[in-house]
């Protein structure tokens, strides 16, 4: 029997697998598919971390808004390559706060 990943890292393995098919789907009808089970996958994915954590605690609510404000940080990167530096220390910090829920 073939060792088994655990199920998080699998899953995050599978979005990335489909973000790369998805760069060599062969028409733009494949590339609909694989966007929409990719688009699936994730909000099970969501489903499952949210069903696990403990959403009123004090880690969880800094954890989300740490995510928040990288998501938004990396937005604003997108349209101004300066602050790709400002982006990488927000991203920083919300990876360290989701760490603490573990």
């Amino acid at each position: 029997m073939p060792d088994i990943k655990p199920l998080g890292q699998e899953l995050l393995d599978v979005v990335d697998d489909i973000s790369v098919l998805i760069r060599k789907a062969p028409d733009k009808e494949a590339v609909k598919e694989l966007v929409a089970q990719q688009m699936a996958l994730r909000n099970q994915i969501a489903e499952l971390i949210d069903a696990s954590l403990d959403q009123a605690s004090d880690e969880y609510r800094e954890a989300a808004v740490g995510i928040q404000q990288a998501s938004g940080a990396i937005r604003k990167s997108m349209s101004s390559i300066q602050d790709v530096v400002d982006t990488i220390n927000c991203i920083a910090r919300a990876v360290k706060l989701v760490g603490k829920l573990l």
